[in-house]
């Protein structure tokens, strides 16, 4: 089931084999995907979700953090193929400080990008050592 021309729903189910809760699917994914879909555009490549919705089971086995926006449908933690993953939050910034999406997070990791659409009055953004799950 495409959510937007680029993204499905398979690819933000658990790693766990859950699937994404339908009924968050028009409130949280779709936003989500559509700051994906403006972030394809700029850099002109496929994104790579290497991590959607996780349970709360599998955010903890993983080591998630315990307030995860992955936990809400809200979160995916993305690569792009010639990217860095510094280059693609440096993209995400900009789209967001020129309001031309709304992010709530940004997490800069080694090999991969988190993003997150949370609500809030300021953008929370954080860099960690750990590798996506």
């Amino acid at each position: 089931m495409k959510i937007t021309p680029n993204f499905a729903l398979a690819e933000f189910a658990c790693r766990d084999g859950s699937e994404y809760p339908r009924e968050w699917i028009e409130t949280r994914l779709r936003p989500l995907c559509l700051v994906l879909e403006k972030l394809r555009e700029v850099v002109g490549m496929p994104i790579q979700i290497s991590s959607g919705f996780r349970t709360y089971e599998y955010n903890k086995k993983i080591g998630g953090a315990y307030r995860s926006q992955h936990v809400q449908g809200t979160a995916a933690d993305v690569i792009v193929k010639g990217y860095e993953a510094s280059e693609v939050a440096d993209v995400l910034q900009t789209l967001h400080d020129n309001k031309i999406i709304r992010i709530g997070g940004l997490g800069r990791y080694p090999g991969f990008c988190h993003v997150d659409i949370r609500f809030g009055k300021r953008l929370a953004h954080w860099t960690g050592g750990r590798v996506s799950n």
